[in-house]
Order: C-alpha cells, then structure tokens, then sequence
C-alpha cells in the first residue's frame, strides 16, 4: 500500500459493525455448508435470471427474425464475453478477492480505497472498449467465417451492444464487488430490476409497439443499455443510502483517487483471469469457425444447445464465485481450517447440483429445443444430437471450478489459467482438428468432455501438490 493510503489508514480503520448484519460476517464463522448455500442462492438466483434473460431473448430473436438472428446473438454472446472477461471479470474478479479479504481482515481503510481504485478503472476501460469494438466490429465478423447471410445482423448487433455496455460493464463490475463484502443479495435484486425492464422493453422494441420505431436486432442491446443504466443508478443510490461498506462518502474524499499501487495490482491479479478469459472465447471463437462450416442448420442448432447449457453453468459458477469469496475472508481472517473443509464441501455440492440438472434436462428431450427452435427439421435433430454429447461434460467441470475458486482466494491466479488454456487449446482444439476427418462435427462435439476432464484431473492435482498455499494476496501490499 502506497504511503498515501499509510497515512490516512493510520494503525487499523476497523469497518463499522452497523454497516453489516450477522449473515454477511457469518462467512468465517459457522457451519460451511449452510453457509456456503445461503450465500450461493442469491448467485445462483442472478445467473439464473441471466440465463433466463439468454433463453428469452433468444426465443424472441428466433421467432421474430429466425434463425440468422438467432446465429447474430450466439456469435456477438462470445465476441461480447471475450471483452467482458478480458477488462472486467479478470479485474472484478481480482478486486473482490482482495476486498473479500480486507473485510475479513476488517480494514475499512483497504476496503475503500480498493474499491475507489476499481470503479475508475472500469468507468475508464468501458470507454475504450465500446469505442473499439463500434469500429472493429466488421472485421470481427468476418474473422470468424459468419455465414454470409447472417453477417448484416450479427454487425448490426454487435456495435449495438458494444455501445450497451457503457452501463453493463459498470453494472457487472459493481456488483462482483459487493459481493466480495458477503453482500450477495444486493446484486440480486439489482440485477432482477435491471433483467425485469429488459423483459418488458425487448418485445416492444423488437416488435415496434407502442408506436416505437423497429430497430431489428439492435432492438435487445438496446433494451438492455436502458434497463442497465437504469439499475445501475438505482443500486447506488441504494448503496449510499445503506452506507454499504464499499460505498465512498464525503468524509472518505482521501479515497476518491484512484491509487497507482492498488490498480498495479488489480491489473497484475486481474491479467491472468482476464487473459484466461479471452484465450477461453478464443476457444469457442475457434469452435465457433469450425460449427459455421457444417452450415446454417448445425449454427443454429448450436446456438440453441448453448442456451440450455447456460442452466447447467449457471450453478456451477454461482458455487465458484461463493467458494472463493468465502473462502477469501476466511483466508484475510487466518482460518485455514475452515478453507480445505470448504474445498471438500463444495466440490460435492457443486457437482451434486450439475448432475441433478443434466438428468434434468436429458429427460425433457426435445421439448426444450422446440422453444428456439420451433420449426424442427435439421436443426432440432442436430441439437439433440449435440446435446447428448456435450452436456455432461459440464459435471467435471464444476469440480474444476470450485478447486480454481479456493486457490484464487489466496492470490494464486496464474496456475489456474494455465491448466485452464492448455487444456482448451492443446487438449480440445487439437481433437477437434484432427478427429473431424473421422467423425465430421461430432468431434467438434466430443471434445468438450475430453477437454473437461483432462482439465478437473490436472486442477485437482495443483490444488492436493502445488504450492498456493504459500501465497497471501493482502500480503503484497499490507
């Protein structure tokens, strides 16, 4: 911490006990398991209403514009992810982590200035990032083999959205800082307002009612640059009316600037995650090329799968993200015991959950496909098809996330990222490439549970041999 920061902390700044209730402390004290689902309904409830609001639009898309709107949403879904990951989850995830562990130090002085530190990093990155990806989205699209008659709208949408996020971002970034704090019910019910008013601007925008004029596929960016921004102002008028820990007031005005040493390292934290993100949409990208090829049909019915998969994710990465802030204020608080009984736990509750909704949806069969894409034919045969063959092979994953959660709390973050890309890119590339002479797009198929399985044994290893344990993030800087 920069001598700055010294000098106003002082010896200690305790954050003040009023300012959370017991639930939140809860997290380093307890029984783990109760804990640690008390704390992952409200995740769950969020990716649940983001997978919801993907499911939603995307049966809007395909029943006002078919299937070439559809094939627009899941290429700009990836395009759009590789950016968010690459500027905003490296760091919003780097940020938590060291606010998770600050409050379970009870440093108020650490907490606020990492938090002033973050919101300008993201207000400033939005920016730069909307800016580009408005200019380069042709090129995008045209990297990555677009079919040709879906190439208008998939631009059309792309630069729509990159334009939305100059409120998604800062929405998203926020709200993975909250939660570092234990707080994971604030982001709920803001990102049910915010997914609500897009529910409801989606159809009158796509459709033109009201009078409103049709804006095709740039209709749902931008519903949901409104509804963002909209939600975005109410959850800090919220935050600063509650006095949430994270919140800067007049007396903090110390805080206000951003500090150089803080945002080194958020970025030095935040890089691998962030690089790990965009080597993970490369991946798809490069998945992406490889579905294009096989036609129309075969995009569309992949564009429809990942929709469902969405739901099995959705848990998976709720129990992630609980597992590390958890686990971060017990490290910030020095109980170890509680850290390798959580790692047991949730690897089995994660797991447990993946499984039930895999059977889940097997069982449903086609009747869930028929909803994006309702006119069957090729396309509904081929997404069973690739359903059967993927969709198990998120149950490992879970396992690999959990594990990836623990030693990320303690600051480890780039022996995650690299088990993570070597398997994508020297494990379940290479099969694809080279099985597909074999058994043509099934091995595009069959690579993912290869991929996911090599990747949960090698995590599994790092978290029982390496030496994470060694590593304190609040250390390099307290």
């Amino acid at each position: 911490m920069t001598d700055r920061l010294s000098t106003i902390a002082g010896e200690t700044a305790p954050i003040a006990t009023d300012a959370v209730d017991t639930f939140e402390r809860g997290l380093i004290e307890g029984p783990l398991v109760p804990t640690l689902i008390r704390f992952s309904l409200p995740l769950i409830g969020t990716n649940l209403l983001h997978s919801i609001a993907g499911a939603y639009t995307a049966a809007w898309v395909g029943q006002t514009i078919g299937p070439d709107g559809l094939t627009g949403v899941v290429i700009v879904n990836v395009l759009v992810w590789m950016m968010l990951m690459a500027t905003v989850m490296g760091v919003a995830s780097a940020s938590s982590i060291m606010i998770a562990q600050a409050y379970g130090a009870n440093r108020s002085d650490h907490l606020k200035a990492i938090a002033s530190t973050s919101v300008a990093f993201v207000v400033a990155g939005s920016v730069v990032l909307a800016a580009l990806g408005w200019n380069f989205s042709p090129l995008l699209v045209d990297l990555i083999s677009t079919p040709e008659q879906a190439k208008a709208l998939t631009i059309e949408y792309l630069q729509a959205t990159c334009f939305a996020l100059l409120a998604v971002f800062p929405f998203v970034f926020i709200t993975v800082m909250i939660r570092g704090t234990g707080d994971a019910r604030t982001p709920f019910w803001f990102t049910a307002l915010w997914l609500s008013l897009s529910f409801l601007l989606i159809p009158v925008m796509l459709t033109g009612a009201f009078g409103l004029p049709k804006s095709g596929l740039a209709a749902v960016a931008y519903a949901n640059l409104v509804a963002a921004l909209i939600a975005l102002v109410a959850m800090l008028i919220f935050t600063w009316v509650s006095k949430h820990p994270i919140t800067l007031f007049i007396s903090d005005r110390a805080y206000w600037l951003p500090d150089v040493s803080i945002l080194r390292l958020l970025l030095l934290r935040g890089m691998p995650m962030g690089l790990e993100g965009i080597l993970i949409s490369g991946v798809y990208l490069a998945l992406l090329s490889m579905v294009n090829q096989y036609g129309a049909a075969t995009t569309a019915a992949y564009a429809a799968s990942t929709q469902l998969w969405g739901f099995i994710q959705m848990p998976i990465g709720a129990f992630a993200s609980s597992v590390a802030a958890i686990a971060s204020q017990n490290i910030g608080a020095g109980r170890w015991d509680r850290v390798d009984q959580l790692a047991l736990r949730g690897c089995l509750l994660s797991g447990g959950v993946a499984t039930f909704g895999v059977l889940a949806i097997y069982a449903a069969g086609n009747a869930l496909f028929s909803i994006f894409l309702p006119d069957g034919g090729e396309s509904l045969a081929m997404a069973l098809r690739i359903n059967l063959l993927v969709l198990w092979s998120w149950i490992p994953l879970a396992v690999t996330m959990v594990l990836f959660g623990i030693v990320r709390a303690n600051g480890a973050m780039v022996p995650p990222t690299l088990i993570m890309v070597g398997t994508l890119w020297l494990v379940r590339i290479p099969f694809a490439n080279y099985v597909q002479p074999y058994l043509g797009a099934d091995a595009i198929w069959w690579s993912f549970p290869v991929g996911t399985i090599s990747c949960a044994a090698l995590s599994f290893l790092y978290f029982k041999y390496g030496k994470w344990r060694e590593k304190t993030l609040m250390g390099d800087y307290n």
